[in-house]
């Protein structure tokens, strides 16, 4: 499924981003120095619209922390079960922003479209997987943020090519919100590796 970029410049969204990737970044930092105190090789994350870090994993050669158990038998991911101070640590760790719920309430943007065909109805996801929308930065000092969405009208353009009508009217959707500059993807990168030369 196609994806739209918006670099944001000003509006709702400017505060909305820099609050969710400081928070983000300010989160990542707390579950890395976790996983360096227990001699993990990195951190599990468990969710998907608010995920959470759930355990570490360790290469076979590690060393495991007393208390801790595999997630499962095969796994490679230990959790503190029994290590109380481990696990009290772990669980004061602040669950990663919800971009999806973050940006859907300032965004009135249609993550679904219902299909016909042949009589026959379907309801498609605009970018098939999850999560569907999300914040991206390229440096909180230089104020480079951009937002990615569900290009609806290329996505919506592909499946009439294959036959489908859109039903509910999502054909018509337009971005209502100011302060965003549609980029492609490729033009995102670009602004993001200059900024990175110039830092």
């Amino acid at each position: 499924m196609e994806v739209a970029v918006y670099r944001i410049k000003g509006g709702p969204l400017l505060d909305a981003v820099k609050e969710t990737i400081s928070s983000r970044l300010n989160t990542q930092s707390l579950m890395i120095d976790f996983c360096k105190q227990y001699g993990g090789q990195d951190y599990y994350l468990e969710g998907i619209d608010s995920p959470r870090i759930a355990g570490l994993r360790f290469v076979d050669s590690a060393p495991i922390p007393d208390g801790w158990q595999r997630l499962s038998p095969k796994s490679d991911i230990y959790t503190p079960w029994t290590n109380l101070t481990a696990k009290k640590q772990m669980d004061l760790i602040p669950n990663l922003p919800d971009e999806i719920d973050i940006i859907t309430r300032l965004i009135d943007i249609p993550l679904f479209a219902r299909l016909e065909k042949n009589g026959q109805t379907s309801s498609e996801l605009f970018d098939g997987h999850v999560p569907f929308v999300g914040f991206l930065h390229a440096g909180i000092e230089n104020d480079t943020f951009a937002l990615w969405l569900p290009d609806v009208h290329a996505n919506i353009k592909a499946w009439e090519a294959d036959g489908y009508r859109v039903l509910d009217g999502v054909g018509s959707w337009e971005m209502s919100v100011t302060g965003l500059d549609k980029l492609s993807m490729s033009g995102w990168i670009e602004l993001s590796n200059k900024h990175a030369l110039i830092d």
